[in-house]
């Protein structure tokens, strides 16, 4: 798993590959996009995904559990918008950790 500053300098280096924008943690309608990226990169274990139903739309993250061998939502009504690039590395990091962490917890009765 990342340390912030190996988050930083792998999505700056997305940057200057130009496979993101620089402002693309800033623009809830590019979360999902840029998720998807991140994840591919390995600097998420999760990624964003924009429901909807009928006129009600929000953002959840959702991650795949190698553990339980499912799609699990992390967080219903996650936040897609970043008002700073250290917010956005820090609410990546955090899920990360938090993720990691539930997945270490995960047993199985025999």
């Amino acid at each position: 798993m990342f340390d912030k500053k190996e988050i930083k300098k792998e999505i700056e280096k997305l940057i200057k590959e130009e496979k993101i924008g620089e402002k693309h943690w800033s623009d809830s309608q590019d979360i999902e996009q840029l998720s998807m990226e991140l994840v591919m990169a390995g600097i998420t274990l999760f990624f964003w995904q924009e429901r909807n139903d009928n006129s009600d739309y929000w953002t959840q993250t959702e991650y795949y559990s190698g553990e339980l061998k499912k799609t699990i939502i992390w967080d219903y009504d996650a936040k897609d918008l970043f008002e700073s690039f250290d917010e956005f590395v820090d609410y990546i990091y955090k899920t990360n950790k938090d993720i990691a962490d539930f997945e270490s917890r995960i047993t199985f009765k025999k």
